[in-house]
């Protein structure tokens, strides 16, 4: 855990309780974006907030999981992706 650990963790804990207040407390305008209209307008008012309440849910739990460290992989974990650069052109050719 380091400090960039932590700001990204606290950012996405920030952002996830913004948008689960906004749902909870149906803030209007909030609601009144451009995208979340549009959203509104094929989803419902109540079909927004609930995602809003479920993305708001998963960003603080990120969040969480990023400030406290957590990963979800093994960066020894070898990937064709990690291979240089002249290696991967060469494939190619």
């Amino acid at each position: 855990m380091n400090g960039q650990d932590l700001f990204v963790g606290g950012l996405s804990i920030l952002l996830g309780a913004v948008a689960l207040g906004a749902a909870v407390g149906n803030w209007s305008f909030f609601f009144r974006t451009r995208r979340v209209v549009w959203l509104e307008s094929r989803w419902g008012r109540n079909g927004v907030r609930v995602a809003f309440a479920v993305a708001g849910l998963l960003l603080i739990l990120l969040g969480l999981m990023i400030a406290a460290g957590i990963r979800v992989y093994s960066r020894s974990t070898p990937h064709a992706c990690r291979q240089p650069a002249y290696a991967l052109q060469a494939a190619v050719l």
